[in-house]
């Protein structure tokens, strides 16, 4: 099994299932986008952190995403105190993964998305469960910065998956979870984007997390992806896109 609830609560990963994904840009496992160099963005005027108020106009709410659910996360879901990285410059994609926010945002707000499975009368229980089971589940975050604070974190998460594309390992209330890899992505929006798919391994079974992260402005949109029943999945472009057209 990979990636624990106690592992990765905010990705809400069951105790028996698999999980894990990032993406790069380059080979050395920068993600993949269309991210511009800093000296462009850095001439842009100056924008004021949005406040957590005007951060929730702007997630993701209920309708947004067809054949989705979207709700504010559980206390459940969310990650427990104690994240650590054995490469310290692991620790952004680690606290990615677990959907928690990199850097010092002025506010952040969060939706749970999950995909609807497509109904069918004739399933038995247990087939009814699987097919839950391989619905993508998504946690979408908005952060807003000061300054140049969300371009700065996107800049420490792109050398972050170089640093660790060849993989470490991440630990939360002492439960360790092995990161394999990190590959490419290619996701798009906004004024930078990148992503990853994170590669877990843990008792000689293998998962996979998608990671994406899209900014406008001083707004840094996150996704931490995970589907319990396949590691062979795409990243949540409907969820993605969703956010990204509500950002402007």
């Amino acid at each position: 099994m990979l990636i624990r609830r106690s592992a990765v609560a905010a990705s809400a990963v069951s105790l028996a299932l698999l999980a894990a994904a990032c993406g790069g840009q380059e080979s050395g496992g920068d993600a993949k986008g269309d991210g511009k160099a800093k000296g462009t963005a850095a001439a842009e005027p100056a924008a004021k952190a949005l406040t957590a108020a005007e951060l929730e106009k702007l997630a993701l709410v209920q309708g947004d995403v067809k054949d989705h659910k979207i709700a504010k996360p559980a206390k459940d879901d969310l990650t427990p105190a104690g994240l650590t990285a054995d490469k310290p410059a692991c620790a952004p994609v680690a606290k990615a993964l677990s959907a928690l926010a990199v850097g010092k945002p002025v506010a952040t707000v969060q939706r749970k998305v999950v995909a609807e499975p497509k109904k069918d009368a004739s399933a038995s229980p247990e087939e009814a469960l699987l097919s839950g089971l391989g619905m993508t589940m998504t946690m979408a975050s908005l952060s807003s910065y000061e300054g140049e604070g969300a371009e700065d974190v996107v800049g420490v998460l792109r050398e972050a998956g170089s640093t660790c594309a060849t993989g470490f390992t991440m630990s939360v209330a002492g439960e360790k979870q092995k990161i394999t890899k990190l590959t490419p992505e290619t996701v798009s929006g906004g004024q930078e984007a990148l992503a990853w798919t994170v590669h877990v391994e843990q008792d000689g079974e293998k998962g996979a997390f998608k990671l994406a992260f899209v900014r406008q402005g001083t707004t840094l949109a996150s996704f931490s992806a995970i589907n319990l029943a396949t590691p062979d999945y795409d990243l949540p472009k409907a969820v993605i896109d969703a956010q990204v057209a509500k950002l402007g």
